[in-house]
This record gives structure tokens, C-alpha cells and sequence, in this order.
């Protein structure tokens, strides 16, 4: 049995966590190679034709994309990196930098419903009102019609009844 390819990304993240606090800038190439492994990603899915294997496909895909948003998350809890990051992440889920979207497609939006509750427990005042778009946002899913109902529900949890 084959070893699983390694994600790169993932493997620069951890040399950097081994070099000490992580100090993230995002720029033009850290979105290109984002936008090329979601078109990889894409196109993988496009030519696959039995729909099992594509259910298995996506499924490992959603699992190793949330692992690491996850270990974002936690790293963010145990002060190994900053809010700036945890925001850059946020708005990069809510707000869609690929294909024109309007609106966060559903693994964005699960990803989002994953790790908003972790890191939103170490907020301050100031970093609540950073993101108070992104709060509307999240506010306003169960309302948006364009998002699926499983979607929706979900994130009747964390509505402003739920979240600090």
C-alpha cells in the first residue's frame, strides 16, 4: 500500500511552525497556487465519472482542506499565530477570490462553520469589530436563499443567539 502524496502546502506550514512563530503574509503567489489547487481540485472531480469514486474524492479533499483550517484554528487558540491571520482566513471563506462567486461555495461555508466556533472564543473587542462584516455575513447565511438548506440550518447555531 502506497503512502499518500503529501499536501505542499501543508508541508511548508509545518517548516515554518518548526522555525518558530509563524508570521503569514499572503501574497500573489500564495493565491495563485491556492487558485491552481482548486482548479486541480476542480477538474479532478469533473473526470471522474463513477459516482462513488467521486464521493470518496471529494470527501478525502474536504478532510484534508479542514485538517488544516482546523490546525489554523488551534494554533490560533494556543497564541502560535496572530488574528490577523485567523482574519485573513475568515474573509478568504466568506468572501470568494476565485471565478467571480458571489457567494462561498459549500465547502468554504463548512469549512467557515468548522472553524468560526473555535477561534471566535479568543476575540477581543477590538477584533470583533475588524470583523463585523464577517459576523453580518454569517448572520445573514440561514437567510440567503442561494445557499442549500443544510447549509442553512447549520448556521442557524451561529447566529447571534449563539456567538458571543
Amino acid at each position: 500500500m502506497s503512502k499518500p502524496e503529501r499536501d505542499p502546502l501543508l508541508e511548508e506550514l509545518e517548516e515554518r511552525i518548526l522555525e518558530g512563530n509563524v508570521l503569514f503574509t499572503p501574497d500573489e503567489e500564495f493565491l495563485r497556487r491556492v487558485n491552481e489547487k482548486r482548479k486541480e481540485i476542480k477538474d479532478t472531480m469533473e473526470s471522474i465519472d463513477d459516482e462513488d469514486e467521486l464521493y470518496e474524492y471529494i470527501s478525502k479533499e474536504k478532510k484534508k482542506f479542514n485538517g488544516i483550517l482546523l490546525l489554523i484554528a488551534h494554533l490560533y487558540l494556543v497564541n502560535m499565530i496572530t488574528f490577523p491571520i485567523i482574519e485573513y482566513v475568515l474573509r478568504k471563506l466568506i468572501h470568494p477570490f476565485y471565478e467571480n462567486n458571489v457567494i462561498p461555495d459549500e465547502m468554504n461555508l463548512e469549512f467557515l462553520y468548522n472553524i468560526y466556533p473555535i477561534v471566535n472564543t479568543k476575540f477581543t473587542i477590538n477584533n470583533w469589530r475588524k470583523i463585523k462584516d464577517i459576523k453580518y455575513a454569517i448572520n445573514y447565511i440561514p437567510n440567503d436563499t442561494r445557499i442549500p438548506n443544510r447549509l442553512r440550518l447549520k448556521f442557524m447555531n451561529l447566529s447571534d443567539n449563539n456567538v458571543k
